[in-house]
Order: C-alpha cells, then structure tokens, then sequence
C-alpha cells in the first residue's frame, strides 16, 4: 500500500512538473511572438534613428 501511494505522489509530482514546464514554454513563445510582431524585420534599405525614416538615396 505504501509502495503504490509513494508511486502516486511521484506520478503527480512528475506530471506537475510536465504541465509546469509545458505552461513556461508556452509562455515563453508567446513572448517570443511579441516580441517578432513588435519589430518588424528590418528592410534591406534605409533605417529608422530617433523615429525618423532614413532612406538611401536611389
């Protein structure tokens, strides 16, 4: 009896700690995206200093 409690209380802790890191995880993509749709890729020309647009000159 006490083996299959102690078998139990594990099997939770484990899935506790499965569900803990799947829950980071998710949280932690979910910024990751933030982060990528609040910056845009950069274009390949011209740049943005100080909220002003700086193109090459074509």
């Amino acid at each position: 009896k006490v083996n299959e409690l102690d078998k139990l209380i594990q099997t939770l802790v484990n899935h506790a700690h499965d569900v803990h890191v799947v829950s980071y995880e998710k949280q932690a993509k979910d910024q990751l995206t933030d982060i990528l749709h609040e910056r845009p890729p950069r274009p390949r020309q011209g740049f943005l200093l100080n909220g002003l647009r700086f193109e090459p000159i074509s």
